[in-house]
């Protein structure tokens, strides 16, 4: 909100701009520059502010309007101003689309746990060559039931993957995905430190220079490398 006193000011520039437009014009239209000196300045139309009708504020001016962005969003956001619509519904979708991941794989790994809780059958997590690694080794570890990789969808791809339960208990094969290393934190080991998860029932998927391999593997390969997280 913009003090009154400035706002009082602004509309005395008004009037002063308004009762010399017409001698300014005669001037300009003369020549006469010694003349136009002569008038007071602020009765210059350069002099003037554009400022919100509503809270006299000059920052962020909206020509369209003749109100700030402030009072714009809250009005349009109330239905308070004709012809324009709250954006609602895809249109947030397409937002949270261009939103940047800062940690794929904890994404990645967020999807599959809430699809779990979800007893979801199939869900889909956007594709990159490192979730592809991991996908294929959960399968070969019987973590989940199948996949497939689109390459078609979108610009990134999509990997589609049919999440395995118990045909009785309805229980799923995944019963953790805890991340370990993380962008702000990353976790390496050699390999004489590979870790053991739940004693050998889960697995630790390790990133290493022979690729993406599970901790059994590293072990008996002789390698380590970044610990990327634990399933069991």
């Amino acid at each position: 909100m913009a003090k009154e006193s400035m706002k009082a000011r602004e509309v005395k520039r008004a009037r002063l701009v308004a009762k010399y437009a017409g001698k300014r014009a005669k001037l300009k239209a003369e020549g006469d520059f010694v003349g136009l000196q002569k008038l007071p300045k602020n009765s210059s139309r350069v002099r003037l502010h554009n400022r919100c009708k509503i809270t006299g504020r000059p920052k962020g001016y909206m020509r369209q309007f003749g109100i700030s962005r402030i009072n714009f969003r809250e009005m349009a956001s109330a239905g308070l101003i004709p012809g324009v619509k709250k954006q609602v519904g895809n249109n947030f979708k397409s937002v949270r689309k261009m939103r940047k991941i800062t940690d794929p794989i904890a994404d990645y790994l967020t999807r599959l746990r809430n699809a779990i809780k979800a007893n979801h059958r199939v869900v889909d997590v956007p594709a990159s060559n490192l979730k592809k690694e991991i996908t294929k080794i959960l399968k070969d570890k019987g973590y989940i039931l199948n996949y497939k990789f689109e390459d078609d969808v979108n610009y990134q791809g999509n990997i589609k993957i049919a999440l395995k339960y118990n045909p009785e208990t309805k229980i799923s094969a995944i019963k953790a995905l805890k991340r370990i290393s993380k962008p702000g934190l990353r976790q390496y080991c050699d390999s004489d430190s590979i870790p053991r998860v739940m004693n050998g029932l889960g697995i630790a998927i390790i990133s290493t220079s022979k690729g993406v391999i599970t901790d059994k593997e590293a072990r008996d390969m002789g390698v380590g490398g970044e610990v990327l997280c634990y399933v069991y």
